[in-house]
């Protein structure tokens, strides 16, 4: 079976997402701070008439920020909500054989990588396929939801 995955980058990182959580990949975008927000929330966007959060991936992952970079926002859909996934890059689909997935190891597993889905193999490099609905705990669903509401 095949299955496309969208190659997102994060600095010098590279990691995927199946294509069917992206709703789009918007390339121009501005956003509005949220005073007293969680440090990963950059904001909130309007995207085709919805208020959007705007999840900053490097300071969930705790990858260091450098400026100067084209962001890009990965509009993604999770539990009926557009959240919107800060990245360097997003541009890239590859198709892939389930045979070049693997199970993520046991030993990089926690509760912290509950998004961690899958490794795949795509040519010489191992990229994790993240799992974009299990980002956020409950508490941080809700408080995401107050944001969409209150904006």
């Amino acid at each position: 079976m095949t299955k496309q995955l969208v190659v997102i980058g994060l600095e010098d990182q590279k990691f995927c997402v199946p294509i069917e959580m992206v709703s789009s990949i918007i390339e121009t975008f501005s956003t509005t701070k949220v005073p007293n927000s969680r440090a990963y929330i950059e904001g909130v966007t309007n995207i085709r008439g919805d208020i959007v959060p705007v999840i900053c991936l490097k300071k969930i992952f705790g990858i260091q920020r450098r400026s100067g970079r084209d962001a890009r926002l990965l509009n993604v859909m999770i539990d009926g909500k557009n959240i919107g996934f800060l990245v360097d890059s997003a541009s890239q689909v590859v198709s892939i054989e389930s045979e070049m997935l693997s199970e993520m190891p046991r030993i990089v597993s926690s509760d912290s990588s509950r998004y961690f889905d899958m490794v795949a193999n795509i040519g010489d490099e191992l990229l994790i396929v993240l799992d974009l609905c299990n980002i956020f705990d409950e508490d941080e669903k809700r408080e995401l939801e107050l944001l969409i509401e209150n904006n």
